[in-house]
């Protein structure tokens, strides 16, 4: 058989034009009698696994359509469909209906989800929920429609398997009920530091305190030997290694991370006009003894010259008694 739009020859049970896209039928054939030339607005082809759907419109009302046999899938009763989503075991579809979104299963034609909300997202399967709105407050459901977080909240988000809800513009971890304490300038339960009353500190996967919050600043870094934080406390710095749980105090004028030219479980500490170097992998610390940045990470990788570290630590114990002198 021939396109009647472009006159390009197809085979005989083609559904659509390979070369322009527009619908065919052989109306020679008995599958698809002259009774089936059906003609619409606007029309869109999905493909989920071995299925063919098509999301056609007529008279401003959408419907679902069975994209090998051209049968309804739904009625035309819908604003809008979006798209055709293939969630685990069932081939799903967000759509509108009086300017509010539900979920039906195409296959089944369920409505899983009524047309209520404001906002449907698509289905994160990493994650495994929706995030959806109704009044501009947001909420989630499952991927079968369930209610797993109530439309209460001005935002969500979900990290290490639980759901960090904000109201009232502050964060809290949802507890499962509406009575969820928000009490965080800033939450991440994803190793990244947090805010409480405007002073940053650590939790951990179950939002336990694991570093006090008492820093003014908290920078988060990775090395080849794990994660490390870099903290401020007044004008001074100091360390914390999240795996030995090895703290350094905030005593440091100065701590430099450099992860070029050198190992980057090194970094630089400066106290006094003296540089040293802090271990991440042993977690240990070189004492700011040594007068240039290049000795302190010489030092460190065991490099240096006896007769270097004796001049430098000499230099260290010279200006250590200029100042005790003072």
């Amino acid at each position: 058989m021939y396109c009647t739009n472009c006159g390009k020859e197809l085979p005989n049970d083609a559904n659509f034009c390979s070369y322009c896209g527009k619908q065919v039928f052989n109306t020679q054939s008995d599958t698809y009698p002259h009774s089936h030339l059906i003609f619409y607005d606007e029309y869109r082809i999905q493909c989920i696994k071995d299925s063919v759907f098509l999301i056609v419109e007529k008279n401003k009302k959408s419907a679902i359509l069975d994209g090998k046999t051209l049968t309804l899938l739904t009625d035309f009763e819908f604003d809008y469909i979006h798209e055709i989503e293939d969630v685990s075991d069932c081939v799903v579809a967000r759509v509108c209906k009086g300017g509010k979104l539900g979920i039906i299963n195409v296959i089944s034609r369920e409505i899983m989800v009524p047309c209520i909300y404001d906002y449907v997202s698509e289905y994160d399967t990493m994650s495994d929920y929706r995030d959806v709105k109704i009044n501009n407050k947001h909420g989630a459901i499952d991927k079968y429609g369930n209610e797993i977080v109530p439309c209460v909240y001005e935002k969500i988000k979900k990290e290490k398997r639980k759901f960090i809800v904000k109201k009232n513009n502050l964060w809290g971890i949802y507890n499962g009920v509406d009575t969820t304490k928000c009490i965080y300038d800033y939450l991440s339960l994803n190793e990244r530091p947090s805010k409480l009353k405007g002073k940053y500190g650590l939790l951990d996967d179950n939002g336990k305190i694991i570093l006090d919050f008492v820093y003014d600043e908290i920078e988060w870094e990775k090395s080849n030997c794990g994660i490390y934080y870099i903290l401020k406390r007044g004008k001074y710095y100091g360390c914390y290694n999240r795996i030995y749980n090895v703290i350094t105090e905030c005593i440091y004028d100065k701590i430099i991370v450099e992860n070029e030219g050198w190992n980057s479980s090194y970094f630089l500490i400066e106290k006094n006009g003296f540089y040293g170097c802090y271990d991440n992998a042993r977690h240990s610390l070189t004492d700011c003894i040594y007068t240039t940045a290049d000795s302190a990470r010489l030092a460190a990788g065991h490099k240096t010259s006896t007769m270097k570290w004796l001049s430098d630590y000499s230099l260290y114990l010279q200006k250590m008694k200029q100042q005790n002198n003072k």
